[in-house]
């Protein structure tokens, strides 16, 4: 409670991965970025109906991070980032799934599209 005003107050905590290094597909390394993670998600969800996107795609991104953090790495590369959002993604919703596997793959067939959800299936 503040002394001053009387009011009440709530801090929220957060996971700091601020000391983690990403090695992007390209080999370039940069500091992660909770932003980035969220809007990668976020964008995924686009056109997709969900009850309250923000608060899903926060909760998905804290889930992440918190899998990121228990690796206890100082270097994580985009693909190991891509793969554990890709397991978030096919418990909360198959659309978003499809969505973001499609494009952090690249993939351009169906067949290529069959062949990487096996990955996840089984």
């Amino acid at each position: 409670m503040c002394v001053d005003c009387k009011q009440r107050f709530t801090t929220h905590e957060t996971i700091d991965l601020s000391h983690l290094v990403v090695i992007k597909k390209s080999g370039k390394k940069e500091r992660f970025s909770r932003v980035k993670l969220f809007s990668g998600i976020f964008w995924a969800t686009h056109g997709v109906k969900l009850v309250n996107r923000q608060r899903t795609v926060d909760v998905i991104t804290g889930g992440v991070e918190k899998e990121i953090l228990g690796l206890k790495k100082k270097m994580v590369t985009s693909k190991e980032i891509s793969e554990i959002v890709l397991r978030y993604l096919m418990k909360a919703n198959v659309s978003v799934f499809l969505r973001f596997i499609s494009y952090q793959k690249q993939l351009k067939t169906s067949r290529e599209l069959k062949k990487e959800i096996q990955k996840y299936i089984n």
